[in-house]
């Protein structure tokens, strides 16, 4: 067993349902048109940012939840990979996902609120695997 929580379909329903109505507070109205991006970089206080994650697009996103954590981001230009360091709180997002012509809006949202639901869902066993000294701090999002 990974120490990795399982959660029930009704209980993630029930988690989301009160980060949607708190950040509705926070943000002070009950748009119907939901800000994903102000929901992750103001309300969770993440910072966002688009990457060449891998050279096919098959991860899509990833959160860091160390600070100087080792990313491998894909170079186009030298077509390599190359170690970059993120801080605690990154939201990475694969830079394919950064064209909106190419009718990825909605699945650069759906990526981010995954991502999101990553640093609510998973930050305590993140932080439990430091404390034991388990150097593990980034959770990826894989595309089949």
């Amino acid at each position: 067993m990974s120490g990795t929580p399982i959660l029930s379909k009704k209980r993630l329903e029930e988690i989301a349902n009160a980060h949607t109505q708190s950040f509705i507070r926070y943000d002070s109205k009950d748009d119907p048109k939901f800000s994903v991006w102000k929901f992750a970089a103001y309300y969770l206080g993440k910072k966002v940012k688009f990457e060449w994650l891998t050279k096919w697009g098959s991860i899509l996103g990833l959160s860091v939840f160390e600070d100087h954590m080792p990313v491998p981001i894909y170079i186009p230009e030298t077509d390599k990979l190359s170690l970059q360091e993120f801080g605690k709180g990154t939201i990475l997002l694969d830079k394919i996902l950064d064209n909106p012509s190419s009718g990825s809006v909605s699945r650069s949202r759906f990526t981010l609120m995954h991502e999101c639901a990553h640093h609510i869902l998973h930050r305590d066993y993140f932080h439990q695997l430091k404390q034991e000294g388990i150097d593990c701090g980034v959770a990826y999002s894989l595309q089949k």
